[in-house]
């Protein structure tokens, strides 16, 4: 992603589960980003804290269709 995150314009969303050492990345990722931009941690107290945030899809997906909401302007109930 380095040789194009300068190119993205649209609001990013990023997210990194605390114990998956693949998403070590997401961090720099986020900071290299210079469009409207969230980074989402998700922890193992909550369940969602391994690669994936496999043991917790529902927190991570409402957090996410949450966002898209925010970002999206829509918030419909």
């Amino acid at each position: 992603m380095s040789s194009v995150v300068d190119r993205i314009r649209c609001p990013t969303l990023v997210t990194r589960a605390e114990n998956d050492p693949i998403g070590n990345f997401a961090q720099r990722l986020y900071e290299a980003l210079k469009s409207p931009k969230e980074l989402l941690y998700f922890t193992q107290v909550e369940g969602a804290g391994d690669h994936c945030e496999q043991m917790a899809h529902s927190l991570f997906h409402q957090k996410v269709l949450d966002w898209l909401d925010e970002t999206s302007g829509t918030n419909a109930p």
